[in-house]
């Protein structure tokens, strides 16, 4: 699993850059408006939407952590003459 701390700021502009991308989308797939005019609205705001999100993503993908790592135990090194406390090793004796 992986975990990301991403400020409400952040997260905030986030979901306004995929908003213009998906308003970009449904000017240039809708039909109410003048061809041209939905086309260049559209065109800008996927653009802008793109442009802005290329480096908040990497930015987030910076701060993404594997959790598996941050709570794993480290391993102890095994020490000269001293035998690993396991359940094999107490039943053995």
């Amino acid at each position: 699993m992986k975990l990301t701390n991403i400020p409400t700021p952040e997260l905030a502009l986030l979901s306004i850059t995929r908003v213009a991308i998906g308003a970009g989308v449904g000017f240039l797939l809708g039909h109410r408006l003048d061809r041209e005019f939905r086309r260049g609205l559209g065109i800008a705001l996927i653009g802008v939407g793109a442009a802005l999100t290329i480096p908040l993503a990497i930015d987030v993908i910076r701060r993404t952590r594997n959790v598996e790592k941050l709570h794993a135990t480290p391993e102890m090194p095994a020490m000269p003459g001293v035998r690993p406390n396991t359940r094999e090793g107490a039943l053995a004796h």
